[in-house]
């Protein structure tokens, strides 16, 4: 059992990590995802729907959601076209953006709520080591835990990876000790932790391999008779699985439909035929067809897996300069060894050499042979051996290579073993046992002075090995730039006057304006609408009775802008009233260029910028639209107004469409120039500064085209913004 002193400094350790957590993430912006995982989980507690945000985890949404119910954040309008037809991102945005909305409250006390899910992940790393290994690794486990940057960096966030961190461990665990001693109380503590797993994030399906490898592990190890001990495990499966299937419809409100209305609007429709396809249906798209026919789980559960199998057959990724569509078996392996710490490898192999300098002394004392121990220890150890070897297989294999977070859950299980770090035996000359303490104090030393000098840039975080101001040529989005830096940027721009105009290229979902950022914003990777100021072409639709008031309350506001014309909305009493940039705006300024790493790399356009590397297709696009829009960026006003008004509405709709391109396109020329430059600087190494005068400007827009790469097979944009 522990002593005293040790629970107290277990205790002690944990509340500073989630004190930790709070401070580092207290200087950063929502990252990507966080908004709309927000706005799920407090619409599940304020409304009962589950209509948003289904591919994602119900329970981490759920701790969020709560946190934000204690602190007082309402949850999102129900009377609002977003929200009937469950376009999450635009209802997320309207809610962080509502009037008297604090963006930087809703932040702290979610962030507050999901930390104790990283407290918890701690509290069960240090459980398992004191069960395996004794009270002194269990200190050492907890420690190198609370001082990975991957769990510091993903620890507190609004998203599901470390649930999925948390609940991948318990379930393995607890299917390992109930197969060991198939108890009620352990099945049912299983069944608990296999639904919590399932309702955490898609991906949780994966402990069935897992459970499939320790229960043929276990009767063909244990058992000589294999009938019996195969019915009990078969039971023991029937129970877990019973439990787990209960905790998700407890999850979804007991409630097949995942809308708390009805009507024609509560239906995710046309949906269901985009993520399952066409008829004939085969393989998991027809499985999940066949549950939701008769109705055998929740339907926002059945649409979130089916949603999450869609698009993990394809997905842009980027890794050391290439771009692909259906991933790269190399992505995850890399990034685990270039952003896994240093020490922790150390640790890794100091534990190794400990473990087997006790099996050498118990082979001298009690004459039991190495092979027979090490096989002894990898049976009673299997559950991590498994959950590591299971999930990296998945994720090499996975096509969905966006973010070293994915593989958060193979940590816990490595943390567990370098615990056994700790333990040199007591036999064997003074002079090893010298060595190892110190070599073990020197490594645990290194590991708490780097994750102190990376504060507050954890999601950023590289161990050496790639430096992190070069790490946007190898690996961006959620592993170095997930739109977490924009308090960043407001420091840098109010520590350098001097450098304006600021122009930004954001990637995430978070508001500059919000921070009080000073920038022209322009090509925004958010998914929601585009901010004021970010597009060449902006759009607003108003009731007839209110468009001219709030045609003028827009050009008061975003005086950068003119009246460009009008339509009527299809099929709604709605009035789309056109805005266009006036000329000088519409052209790039000289000055100071802040661009996030992933929209430098052309990974996430906004609109119809191109993705991938800048090839002869969209260069000849790109010369095309030059010359069709010039009419529009020249300083001649008859010029600009002849071109509007010249030809039928299809060609005036044509014409704004075409600006459009044509501002993604110019925008994503100049990246392939900057990408052939040096930085002048980093904002945490995620967003990347360039100082830009005009002759630079006019040789990136207007010079000869940059280096021309393949053509990929597949340009993904985003279009039809007018249409």
């Amino acid at each position: 059992m522990p002593s005293r002193l040790h629970l107290t400094a277990a205790a002690l350790g944990l509340v500073a990590f989630w004190i930790l957590l709070q401070a580092s993430g207290a200087s950063k912006s929502a990252t990507y995802d966080e908004t709309v995982h927000a706005a799920a989980g407090r619409a599940y507690w304020g409304w009962g729907d589950y209509r948003l945000n289904p591919e994602n985890g119900n329970l981490p949404q759920r701790v969020a959601g709560l946190a934000l119910v204690l602190g007082g954040v309402p949850p999102p309008a129900r009377n609002t076209p977003a929200w009937q037809s469950a376009r999450e991102w635009d209802v997320a945005d309207a809610w962080i953006q509502r009037p008297g909305a604090d963006p930087a409250r809703l932040l702290r006390w979610g962030r507050g709520g999901c930390g104790l899910l990283a407290v918890a992940l701690g509290v069960l790393v240090w459980g398992l080591s004191l069960r395996w290994f004794g009270p002194g690794a269990a200190l050492t486990s907890l420690l190198i835990c609370l001082l990975n940057p991957a769990i510091l960096g993903n620890g507190a966030l609004m998203t599901s990876d470390t649930a999925a961190a948390l609940f991948f461990l318990a379930a393995a665990a607890a299917i390992w000790a109930a197969m060991r001693r198939p108890t009620t109380g352990r099945i049912v503590l299983a069944g608990l932790a296999v639904g919590a797993l399932l309702v955490s994030k898609m991906s949780g399906f994966l402990i069935l391999p897992i459970a499939l490898i320790l229960g043929a592990v276990r009767l063909g190890r244990e058992y000589r008779r294999p009938a019996g001990p195969a019915a009990i495990l078969a039971v023991g499966a029937l129970g877990t699985t019973a439990v787990a299937l209960a905790l998700v419809w407890i999850f979804y409100g007991l409630r097949y439909s995942a809308f708390a209305d009805t009507g024609p609007l509560a239906s995710f429709d046309p949906g269901w035929a985009r993520v399952l396809g066409a008829a004939p249906l085969a393989g998991v798209p027809h499985l999940l067809a066949a549950i939701r026919q008769r109705h055998w789980l929740p339907e926002a559960f059945i649409y979130g897996c089916a949603y999450a199998w869609k698009f993990s057959l394809w997905r842009d990724s980027f890794l050391n300069g290439a771009h692909h569509l259906q991933g790269s078996a190399g992505f995850f392996p890399y990034l685990f060894l270039v952003k896994t710490p240093l020490p922790l490898f150390g640790l890794l192999g100091l534990a190794a050499a400990a473990t087997l300098a006790r099996w050498r002394a118990r082979r001298t004392r009690e004459g039991i042979g190495l092979r027979r121990q090490a096989a002894a220890a990898a049976y009673a150890l299997l559950p991590l051996w498994v959950l590591v070897v299971v999930d990296g297989a998945a994720a090499m294999a996975s096509h969905l290579d966006i973010g070293h977070r994915h593989i958060l859950p193979i940590y816990p299980p490595l943390f567990i073993l370098a615990g056994a770090a700790a333990a040199w035996p007591a036999e064997g000359p003074p002079s090893a046992r010298a060595g190892h303490r110190a070599a073990f104090a020197l490594l645990l030393s290194l590991l708490a002075v780097e994750t102190a000098a990376r504060f507050p840039d954890y999601l950023a975080y590289f161990n050496g090995l790639l430096r992190p101001a070069d790490a946007y040529r190898h690996v961006v989005d959620s592993s170095l730039d997930w739109g977490q830096d924009l308090p960043g940027v407001r420091q840098l721009i109010d520590a350098h006057p001097e450098g304006r105009p600021y122009t930004l290229a954001y990637f995430g979902t978070d508001r500059p304006a919000a921070y009080g950022i000073d920038a022209i914003v322009t090509q925004c990777a958010s998914p929601a609408e585009e901010p004021p100021g970010a597009l060449a072409v902006m759009t607003r639709d108003f009731a007839p009775a209110e468009r001219a008031q709030g045609q003028a309350d827009f050009l008061a506001a975003q005086p950068e802008y003119e009246f460009a014309g009008a339509a009527q909305v299809n099929g709604r009493d709605l009035d789309r009233v056109i805005f266009l940039k006036r000329a000088p705006a519409l052209r790039l300024q000289p000055g100071t260029y802040l661009v996030s790493a992933t929209v430098l790399q052309q990974m996430e356009s906004s609109l119809a910028a191109p993705w991938g590397p800048w090839n002869r297709r969209f260069e000849a696009d790109y010369q095309r639209l030059r010359r069709e829009t010039a009419p529009l960026l020249g300083d001649d006003p008859a010029a600009r107004r002849a071109a509007l008004a010249a030809g039928s509405d299809a060609a005036w709709w044509q014409l704004l469409n075409d600006l459009l391109r044509f501002d993604a396109l110019r925008f994503s020329r100049l990246t392939a120039y900057l990408r052939r430059r040096p930085p002048d600087g980093t904002v945490h190494a995620s967003i990347l500064v360039f100082h830009l005068t005009a002759a630079e400007l006019d040789r990136a827009v207007a010079g000869p085209p940059p280096e021309l790469g393949p053509d990929l097979p597949t340009e993904l944009t985003r279009s039809g913004l007018l249409n």
